[in-house]
């Protein structure tokens, strides 16, 4: 029986050309050691960073669409030329000076966002790859793994020495079911009176 092929990089790697969750072993520690590094690094640059709640990431006012800093500042310059028209937007600019709409101070905040956005995207996209490097291995890692669990199971019937070895394996599958199936038995109760509610009211 041909062994199935593990699932490859996309686009293809390039002939001749190792993927990265194939180097050796020793080299893929250093190259790893070498990442958490240089993010502790970067990190460490990030000084008192602003940190939203889920909540607030969700329900946020910063998330602008392509090109909007950009025409907003063309409102701000607007701002810039005829100051005293804009004095009634004095308290909305989050500024110090209650007697004046800050336009420098708006501008900035909207320039400072978009020189983060291209190092941002460079990070989603290593995370991106990091995470995909993470599915392949595990998933060429965990599904021979998964078949030889099931095997092994079947062999500890006769074995102690082997019932013994993969108990805390048993175990962990064990207690993965014993939630899922907690979490059924939860979600049925609560679509059952969500039903109920419901039907009182018709």
């Amino acid at each position: 029986m041909t062994p199935a092929a593990p699932p490859t990089a996309t686009p293809a790697t390039p002939q001749g050309e190792v993927q990265f969750v194939d180097l050796p072993l020793p080299t893929f520690q250093q190259q790893v050691a070498q990442f958490d590094a240089l993010v502790t690094q970067a990190a460490a640059l990030l000084v008192n960073p602003t940190r939203y709640t889920p909540d607030q990431r969700k329900h946020s006012g910063g998330k602008l669409r392509d090109g909007e800093a950009a025409v907003l500042e063309n409102v701000l310059e607007v701002a810039r030329k005829f100051p005293a028209s804009f004095e009634t937007l004095a308290n909305l600019d989050f500024g110090v000076d209650p007697n004046k709409f800050e336009v420098e101070l708006v501008s900035e905040r909207l320039a400072k966002a978009g020189m983060l956005l291209p190092v941002l995207e460079k990070l989603n996209r290593f995370v991106r790859d990091i995470s995909d490097c993470m599915l392949q291995l595990n998933e060429v890692g965990a599904k021979p793994s998964h078949e030889a669990y099931v095997l092994a199971k079947a062999l500890a019937r006769s074995s102690a020495v082997i019932a013994s070895m993969i108990a805390p394996t048993v175990a962990f599958y064990s207690a993965l079911g014993q939630a899922a199936a907690a979490s059924r038995v939860a979600n049925k109760a609560a679509a059952a009176i969500a039903a109920s509610g419901g039907a009182s009211k018709t």
